[in-house]
């Protein structure tokens, strides 16, 4: 279904820059998908096209021999700002506590990279990250939530567990992305979920990335 999904709706990065344009918007982050494997190309082209209006959040192999080597020099990429970690699936779960990716947890940790997870009904995994990671800056995607239409729809309760992100405020390496928010907010039942979040986390806990950085 995410392949679906994605394949229907195609934008490239010159069509990205027109709508940005025509909105009045002036940086994006450029997320690998997981349907792109670890490439990030893609998402490299579109930032090499506008280094100041774009960066890259990517993914990494975490079977990587070098894979502490590739950590360390991630951010000396041209628009690469940060990892992402994917907690969709039991698996992915599993490798985060005891498998593959918590390498790239420590990894990144010593070496002062961001990592932006996507925690969709596993938000505990990242309170506990936190605590086992102190100083790792840990982004929350798209406020911690299921987003439709490729993981739930609106009809299901896409606030449900918006507790378990509230809870994370205490934590000072975490922060939050609102992205995708508008898609779910087109609901009456969230005209108060944003200040909410604001006023448990703090407009501090933003998310510290910027293309310009």
């Amino acid at each position: 279904r995410r392949r679906e999904h994605f394949s229907a709706h195609t934008v490239t990065p010159e069509q990205l820059l027109a709508a940005m344009d025509g909105a009045g918007v002036d940086a994006v982050l450029a997320v690998t998908l997981p349907i792109y494997g670890v490439s990030n190309a893609y998402a490299l082209r579109a930032a090499a096209l506008a280094p100041q209006r774009i960066g890259v959040v990517g993914l990494i192999d975490p079977e990587s021999p070098d894979l502490d080597a590739r950590v360390r020099d991630w951010r000396a990429t041209p628009g690469m700002l940060a990892l992402r970690v994917p907690l969709y699936i039991d698996s992915e779960v599993e490798s985060v506590r005891h498998g593959p990716m918590r390498r790239v947890l420590v990894a990144a940790e010593r070496h002062n990279v961001p990592v932006c997870v996507y925690p969709p009904g596993r938000l505990a995994e990242v309170e506990a990250l936190a605590r086992d990671f102190p100083d790792l800056q840990l982004i929350v995607d798209h406020i911690g939530l299921a987003q439709p239409p490729v993981i739930c729809d609106l009809s299901r309760q896409p606030f449900k567990g918006l507790d378990g992100l509230l809870r994370l405020a205490g934590c000072r390496n975490v922060a939050v992305k609102a992205t995708g928010a508008p898609a779910a907010w087109k609901t009456r039942a969230m005209a108060s979920v944003p200040g909410g979040v604001v006023f448990a986390a703090g407009p501090s806990a933003s998310t510290p990335l910027s293309p310009a950085s």
